[in-house]
């Protein structure tokens, strides 16, 4: 918030608790920890954290690879004074595995992907779970072999305001 700091955040694996990091230039004046309201994920297949552009919220994915599959989408308001997190919600999806999230340019939107398909959530929406939406679905295309297939990985929010999406394999 001042400009000139940096938080990280860290989860602990198969907790609810995050560490949050306080670097300033006279290097980390502070290791301090919050237990966020929430069911205990299910790590194994920790997905991509990420900001918000405006610095403002937080969101990340957790889920198991077993039958069933099983992950969610968990978003958080974040303060940047004091580096504090508030649950705004999480989002069940227990088809299949995600690992990919992004925020959109403006910090509203928040994308959240699994292998097979990508949602979008509007965050300053008055029900967060209510808004999430189904915008894309794998077309089930595999090249050079069938174990090559373009499925959604991870996503990043570049510079020039778009989205880019890897595939976990193929060409």
């Amino acid at each position: 918030a001042n400009g000139r700091d940096w938080w990280v955040l860290a989860m602990k694996d198969g907790s609810n608790l995050i560490y949050k990091v306080l670097i300033t230039p006279m290097g980390i004046v502070s290791i301090t920890s919050q237990s966020v309201n929430m069911p205990i994920p299910y790590y194994g297949n920790a997905g991509q954290p990420c900001f918000s552009p405006d610095g403002n919220k937080f969101a990340f994915t957790s889920g198991r690879v077993t039958n069933p599959a099983y992950y969610d989408t968990r978003i958080f308001a974040f303060d940047r004074c004091n580096g504090n997190l508030d649950s705004l919600g999480y989002i069940v999806d227990s088809s299949e595995v995600g690992f990919a999230l992004s925020f959109s340019s403006n910090s509203r939107y928040l994308y959240h992907a699994s292998a097979g398909k990508i949602r979008q959530a509007d965050t300053d929406a008055s029900n967060i779970i209510a808004s999430d939406t189904l915008v894309a679905t794998f077309d089930g295309y595999c090249y050079p072999c069938p174990s090559c297939c373009t499925t959604f990985w991870l996503m990043y929010l570049a510079a020039n305001g778009k989205i880019y999406i890897t595939s976990g394999a193929g060409t």
